[in-house]
């Protein structure tokens, strides 16, 4: 798929959020900046392998064997080959699918830890926040939606593997549940931490509201 959907993507799941939660948040400007930039940067380098490991791991459990592995793409190259896996030996339509679906079991963790996270008291450290949103949030929302976004519009990529197993309909449900739950976690996100906060270590919280350290 090529880079510049990636970046739009990013752009609709990480930059608009991060926005929306930061610019009325009690960090500095400074924090502000940092996790406005080292988010979707770092989205990168952990997506990919979290991505690719996940298939190694549902390949071995269902006796397949691991042949070629690239771990991550050079972001910075349009150019660059794709992080991939190799496997061989899935013998049957159970195997290959649990091996394409690995992936998103690890992302649905993800997010479900993100969830209960929100529920939560807010995050008073900015640094916490930030981890929190990349790998609770933005990675398990980015790897759905991109693949999803490959499979449907490009024809490419583990969803459109679990189309020729499930069969259309079913992968599509499947698609769409996964999607639901990446951008609802999101749009709870800015949610949460969109509301009016008082900016600075120094100032009192709004009355009625009171955030704990995490």
């Amino acid at each position: 798929m090529p880079q510049a959907v990636n970046v739009v993507v990013i752009m609709l799941l990480a930059v608009a959020p991060l926005y929306a939660a930061l610019r009325r948040s009690r960090w500095s400007a400074a924090q502000t900046k940092w996790l406005m930039v080292a988010i979707p940067v770092l989205l990168f380098p952990l997506n990919a392998p979290i991505h690719e490991a996940s298939h190694i791991v549902g390949t071995l459990l269902m006796g397949g064997a691991i042949g070629q592995v690239r771990l991550w793409q050079p972001f910075w190259r349009s150019d660059a080959p794709v992080a991939m896996i190799e496997t061989f030996g899935l013998r049957t339509p159970t195997a290959a699918f649990v091996a394409s679906v690995s992936p998103y079991v690890t992302d649905v963790a993800l997010l479900a830890v993100g969830a209960v996270l929100v529920c939560r008291p807010q995050i008073r450290s900015a640094w916490r926040f930030g981890a929190f949103f990349l790998v609770l949030v933005l990675k398990p929302s980015f790897d759905i939606t991109a693949n999803v976004v490959a499979g449907s519009i490009y024809g490419m990529g583990d969803f459109s593997q679990m189309a020729g197993i499930l069969g259309g309909v079913w992968a599509g449900a499947l698609q769409a549940s996964l999607l639901a739950g990446g951008l609802s976690l999101t749009l709870a996100v800015m949610r949460a931490y969109g509301g009016p906060e008082v900016r600075g270590s120094g100032g009192r919280a709004p009355e009625g509201r009171n955030p704990r350290n995490l």
